[in-house]
């Protein structure tokens, strides 16, 4: 992938490629951005179709929900890929499960959000590195995860941990 891509999940969802916002993908397909933002949230695990299918569709009555899915799965990567030329790649199925995937050259706010919180839980920092990666974390933390995005009922644990890790960054900054 030769495009830079940053992923915005805290507060709104957004994608940027290029430094470029591109809304069509949230206008497009909705429950697309839903399975990407699901399978984001599970950073490194693969979610089980099942629950993918039981996330997406809970209102819903579906004849076939794993075609469902699989039509829905293939839709997206087309759609990424027209973003950016391998970017649909970044969904990855796992045996009955899928799982998102860096690609190279692409960011992900919430990501190194936690990437902040593990190095400060650390320790062992220089005065200049607490002082940067605290710096960092207050320019990226916009605020809480998928704040309004539509469906995000399954995000308010991750939500609600990244939120209090952000507090508690915050208060032990200030008493720096």
């Amino acid at each position: 992938m030769a495009d830079r891509v940053r992923i915005q999940m805290m507060d709104n969802f957004a994608i940027y490629i290029n430094d470029i916002k591109l809304d069509q993908l949230v206008d497009k397909s909705k429950k697309g951005v839903a399975l990407m933002q699901l399978l984001i949230v599970n950073r490194g695990q693969a979610v089980p179709n099942y629950r993918l299918m039981a996330t997406l569709w809970s209102e819903e009555k579906s004849s076939n929900p794993e075609n469902a899915l699989k039509t829905l799965v293939s839709r997206m990567r087309a759609l990424l890929n027209q973003l950016s030329p391998g970017f649909g790649k970044s969904i990855v199925s796992d045996r009955g499960a899928y799982l998102w995937e860096n690609q190279a050259g692409m960011e992900i706010d919430m990501y190194e959000i936690e990437d902040i919180f593990a190095r400060l839980e650390q320790g062992d920092l220089s005065e200049e590195k607490f002082e940067k990666l605290n710096q960092r974390l207050l320019q990226i933390y916009r605020g809480d995860l998928l704040l309004n995005a539509e469906q995000n009922d399954w995000a308010l644990a991750r939500a609600t941990t990244l939120h209090n890790k952000y507090m508690g960054a915050v208060y032990n900054y200030l008493e720096y």
